[in-house]
């Protein structure tokens, strides 16, 4: 494994590194109409001192992006004991036009701190951080161009937020980790808030379910400028700036955010100048996805084709026992995000076999904010498999 580090700059904390990834990174405005990226990022911090870890994936390239790692630092504990402690990323990110998907599991096992201690090296991977985190993005940016009955002046954006996040007993307040969802209003590059609504912290510990309704994305053009981030964010602090403990030695604590069901967008509205709903007859964007279908994939519709058919049973057949980061991007809604490809994923196509999709727009809109004053077939086949052995 990989234990080279790069400098980078420096920093007041974790947080403002993501900050700067969100707004430098990303190109808006009209260098491109459509484009889908993930990343994750670790850094480990000397006071105010930032590097980043590798082989995190630090450039937003793939749609699809896993890692698996564990780091380890060695150093003297509170009472000078020669100590090792370890920080261990899981992440995964997928981006996909309308649809993004993220899971994070971060841990330190053995937290330990002495102010004798040299500060962490990158170069030689020797001394001790005071501060270690990690990020996963998923982003896409998309030019929709929506028609009406009558004059469009903006739009939103219906989303559903669905996942669980956690954290170990008495790990709060010694992390800052949180779900975040962002949206970009092009073409500024600094137009960048949080969808309202959209952030939740691990420590609340829990399934998360939300219906939530973006801020107004304006006409540019003639197209409507679609840039949505999912970030999922851990930031463990082991001391503070002033060279006080914050964690105590031996402490083992994790967190984790699993939002790889799913965050999508489930309906887009549209309103007039005056805030009134607009009825939307199309909503095609720059990707070739329509917005009008968009969210309402079928359970079971592994490979996104609309309906339940042999290419979801042939991503479980020749996928079966891989582990979840080995699972190809094609495997686009319901990715499995832990375990490995099994029974239940079977199951999810046997079930639903030969369901479809249906357009899920009805015509109808709500006014602005502001205007408002089969289980045996599984059996079968499972038990048919034990016979066959290694065939799949």
């Amino acid at each position: 494994m990989s234990k080279a580090m790069r400098t980078t700059v420096s920093a007041w904390g974790l947080v403002a590194l993501a900050a700067a990834l969100l707004i430098g990174v990303f190109p808006v405005g009209e260098t491109f109409a459509a484009e889908v990226r993930s990343t994750i990022v670790g850094v480990a911090r000397n006071g105010s001192s930032q590097v980043n870890l590798e082989p995190f994936v630090n450039e937003f390239t793939d749609q699809v992006v896993s890692l698996d790692e564990t780091f380890e630092f060695n150093g003297l504990d509170g009472s000078g004991a020669d100590a090792t402690m370890s920080f261990n990323v899981q992440g995964q990110a997928q981006s996909d036009f309308g649809v993004l998907r993220g899971s994070l599991n971060t841990s330190i096992n053995n937290a330990f701190f002495n102010p004798a201690n040299d500060a962490f090296d990158p170069d030689t991977f020797t001394g001790t951080p005071t501060a270690l985190g990690a990020q996963t993005n998923a982003r896409y940016l998309d030019e929709i161009d929506v028609q009406g009955d009558s004059p469009i002046d903006h739009i939103r954006l219906e989303l559903r937020i669905t996942g669980d996040v956690s954290e170990s007993p008495g790990a709060y307040p010694f992390s800052s980790g949180y779900i975040n969802l962002r949206q970009t209003f092009a073409p500024s590059p600094n137009a960048n808030v949080t969808v309202p609504g959209s952030r939740v912290e691990l420590f609340t510990n829990g399934p998360v379910d939300l219906t939530l309704t973006s801020d107004p994305f304006p006409l540019v053009g003639e197209t409507y400028k679609v840039e949505l981030i999912l970030q999922l964010v851990s930031d463990w602090i082991i001391a503070g700036s002033s060279g006080s403990q914050l964690l105590p030695d031996g402490s083992n604590v994790s967190n984790a955010a699993d939002l790889f069901s799913t965050i999508q967008i489930t309906d887009v509205l549209a309103f007039s100048d005056s805030g009134a709903p607009v009825n939307i007859t199309s909503a095609m964007g720059a990707s070739g996805a329509d917005y009008l279908t968009m969210g309402n994939a079928p359970a079971g519709d592994y490979d996104d084709s609309g309906q339940v058919e042999q290419g979801d049973l042939d991503l479980v057949l020749q996928n079966w026992g891989a582990g979840f980061a080995g699972v190809p991007g094609t495997w686009v809604n319901e990715r499995p995000n832990s375990g490995i490809v099994d029974q239940a994923e079977l199951d999810g196509v046997l079930l639903n076999w030969g369901n479809t999709s249906s357009p899920r727009f009805d015509g109808s809109a709500v006014p602005e904010p502001a205007a408002l004053g089969v289980c045996v077939l599984s059996w079968f086949v499972a038990n048919r498999r034990r016979g066959v052995g290694s065939s799949i």
